[in-house]
């Protein structure tokens, strides 16, 4: 889509929804390692790796994304709980870099806050982008 064209751009309302991962510690330094991570996971749990953590499943330069737990949220906080990620490539995130960079930003606070609510259960789209804000999406997860 053309720069300017006066189209809105179509975010996915719901991404990664048959993934498996639990967001406990440790952060991890490289995306390869993380990937790791998730294959062993999934072996532990006794699920078949299906998924394609090189597709591009959303298609934009940057994305806001705050988890959904805490059950005393108070609107007035939350840039705590939102993160601003930026793609890697042009093209926007893939499966693997996006579930990668929302657990480096993200895992201290659900050690901290989360309780049992460590399981991911997909991204939701809140709002699409507006103006030079990313579009928003909460991050599913439960216990």
């Amino acid at each position: 889509m053309a720069k300017g064209s006066g189209q809105k751009r179509r975010y996915p309302r719901e991404l990664l929804g048959g993934v498996a991962w639990s967001f406990t510690a440790p952060s991890f330094r490289s995306r390869a390692r993380f990937e790791q991570a998730v294959r062993g996971y999934y072996r532990r749990i006794g699920l078949e790796f299906d998924w394609d953590h090189d597709e591009v499943v959303l298609r934009c330069p940057r994305v806001r994304v705050r988890p959904v737990f805490w059950d005393d949220y108070d609107p007035g906080q939350e840039e705590r709980f939102t993160a601003e990620l930026a793609a890697d490539i042009p093209s926007g995130f893939t499966a693997g870099e996006l579930l990668f960079k929302v657990h480096n930003a993200f895992v201290r606070l659900w050690q901290e806050d989360a309780g049992d609510h460590v399981f991911f259960e997909g991204f939701h789209l809140v709002k699409g982008a507006t103006g030079d804000t990313a579009p928003l999406y909460d991050i599913g997860v439960g216990s």
